[in-house]
């Protein structure tokens, strides 16, 4: 028995992938928000969200969040999100 596949070739040469130096365009992770926790959590830049006995906490030694989830039953959490991300767009033609 043969296979369901069919061999499909593609062709990327007057494709908008491609770039000036005939390389795949690709979309590469970043970061976006870079928050550093020196003095404070940093209450203006993330939201941190509890529930049960969670908790979150600052090391100033280490400048960083320690999120405990307390006694892990399924009601206890602990989390920070980003509430303002400044993102520089660019138009490219």
């Amino acid at each position: 028995m043969g296979s369901i596949f069919k061999k499909v070739e593609i062709s990327l040469a007057d494709s908008t992938s491609v770039t000036a130096f005939n390389r795949l365009r690709v979309a590469n992770e970043g970061n976006r928000a870079d928050v550093e926790f020196i003095y404070d959590k940093q209450d203006d830049l993330v939201d941190e969200v509890v529930t049960g006995s969670g908790t979150v906490t600052q090391d100033t030694n280490t400048r960083e969040l320690i999120l405990a989830n307390g006694a892990a039953t399924a009601s206890d959490r602990a989390s920070i999100y980003t509430t303002h991300v400044h993102t520089h767009l660019e138009m490219v033609n």
